[in-house]
Formats: structure tokens, C-alpha cells, sequence
């Protein structure tokens, strides 16, 4: 596809109180989803090419102390999540195996 861009579009989700941002690849594969509240950016959804979920990063919100990332696997299996304090310091990161079981837990204190 010559000359193909990315394009975007916004939708309101009244029911959640949010605005979402859709970023599609040339093409028309979902690239990245962004989630806004009436406060400021909630959560952002990046995708693979096949469509499958790639990775989520939860954003601290006034009434929350802790933001948080999310990694997945290609057939959209979770495969790391990494939680952080408001500040910024990494609170703890979670390992999964391929079946979605915890396999190893680091803890920072």
C-alpha cells in the first residue's frame, strides 16, 4: 500500500466515562488503544500485528497510588505484569508461563 499512514479515531464511551483513541496500521490492523478519563490518561492497549493484545499500561489516577504494565505473549497469553508506586519505583513483577500460571514473583521493598 504506497503512501499508507496510519490513521486514528475517537469514540466516547459513555457507560465507562471515558474517551478511547484508536491507532490503526497501514492496512487496517488496530495498532494501539488509548482509554481517557475525565482526568487524565487511564490505560493504553498496544497490539501485535496479528490483532492479539501486546502489552496494557494502567496510568495512576488521582484516587489510585499504583500504575501498572501488563506484557503479552503473540496468542495474547499474559506473560509479565510490573506494578510501581506513584513515584515511579518498581513495587513488584510477575512472571507467567505459557498456560497463564504464575512462575516467578519479584517483590521490591
Amino acid at each position: 500500500m504506497k503512501g499508507a499512514t496510519m490513521f486514528e479515531k475517537e469514540e466516547i464511551l459513555l457507560e465507562l466515562m471515558v474517551n478511547r483513541h484508536e491507532v490503526f496500521r497501514p492496512g487496517g490492523t488496530l495498532a494501539e488503544r488509548h482509554y481517557y478519563s475525565t482526568y487524565a490518561l487511564s490505560w493504553i492497549e498496544l497490539y501485535h500485528a496479528n490483532g492479539t493484545i501486546a502489552k496494557t499500561e494502567f496510568y495512576r489516577l488521582p484516587c489510585h497510588t499504583l500504575s501498572s504494565q501488563n506484557f503479552y505473549q503473540p496468542d495474547g497469553t499474559l506473560m509479565m505484569r510490573c506494578t510501581y508506586y506513584s513515584d515511579g519505583t518498581p513495587r513488584q513483577t510477575i512472571f507467567y508461563d505459557r498456560h497463564g500460571f504464575i512462575k516467578k514473583v519479584i517483590a521490591f521493598y
